[in-house]
């Protein structure tokens, strides 16, 4: 089968972006709190499958996941090709990266917070994309924006350094 890139997600449930509402936030550009999915009922899924057209036509597959520590072999590594960063360092316990810095040359890094957040000390000092959104509902144009701005920046991260995870565009 055609390669899977792997991105991961922060688990908390307090994180703005996991795989409660991740599905939602990239495909429908809509940003939904996680805690209020749970509240609702909702079920936190084990990992989900977004497929994403790039603007050049190349289809990339992709699977969101929280534990990556689940990879099954551990060959399956060179597919992770974007983290979202919660702003703690224990988020990568046990990855196998000797650092921060090394796992940020190797993947893309990128960190989201809602406007009424305050900046995370820790990933400003990090090579990360930043990215930051209104929750209010009046600014959903924030929240596609943002979300635009990410699969840009993950389709650049991919031709550069993972391009066997791209599918190029059929003529």
């Amino acid at each position: 089968g055609r390669p899977v890139a792997v991105v991961v997600v922060p688990a908390a449930i307090t994180a703005p972006v996991n795989l409660w509402n991740v599905a939602q936030l990239l495909q429908e550009r809509q940003w939904v709190s996680p805690v209020e999915l749970k509240q609702g009922g909702g079920v936190k899924p084990t990992s989900i499958r977004i497929e994403h057209t790039f603007e050049d036509g190349s289809r990339c597959r992709f699977d969101f996941l929280d534990n990556p520590l689940k990879l099954k072999p551990p060959s399956d590594w060179p597919d992770l090709a974007c983290v979202l960063v919660q702003g703690n360092t224990w988020q990568f316990k046990g990855w196998p990266y000797k650092s921060e810095v090394d796992l940020f040359t190797k993947v893309l890094g990128v960190h989201m917070r809602t406007s009424d957040e305050p900046p995370n000390q820790l990933v400003k000092n990090w090579n990360v994309q930043k990215y930051v959104f209104s929750k209010e509902k009046v600014r959903q144009h924030d929240v596609a924006v943002t979300v635009a701005s990410f699969w840009q920046a993950v389709h650049k991260f991919l031709l550069v350094h993972k391009p066997h995870l791209l599918q190029k565009p059929q003529h």
